[in-house]
């Protein structure tokens, strides 16, 4: 997998640092803790993919997620309360906290390589 730009969105700031640390060896990472700051890079544009956590302080990660998807920017959700998303609304990606590198690793490849096959 090449290296890509990911933006990470958690407002929990150990979460967020530790998520920048497993992917940045791999990825070019951005760390941002709210949805409105995020909003603000996904308009700027040139990223590759969007982490966010599903419970946000100023927003819901799905709402965000979609935003990002209008966009072009394919997403994952992560939540450490997976009853709470409403899974039967949203079709992003769900990864439950807790989880690894690996998982973590291989759910962006997946969701890359589905994002590279859609048509435009």
């Amino acid at each position: 997998m090449s290296k890509c730009r990911i933006l990470v969105v958690d407002d929990d700031p150990l979460i967020l640092a530790a998520l920048e640390l497993m992917l940045e060896p791999e990825h070019h990472v951005i760390g941002v803790s709210t949805a409105s700051e995020a909003r603000e890079h996904i308009d700027i544009g040139h990223l590759d993919l969007l982490l966010t956590d599903y419970l946000l302080g100023d927003d819901r990660g799905d709402w965000l997620a979609a935003y990002a998807e209008e966009r072009k920017v394919p997403a994952i959700l992560m939540s450490g309360f997976p009853n709470e998303v409403d899974r039967c609304r949203i079709t992003t990606p769900l990864l439950v906290k807790p989880f690894g590198i690996d998982t973590l690793l291989k759910e962006i490849g997946t969701t890359l390589a589905a994002a590279s096959s859609d048509p435009p």
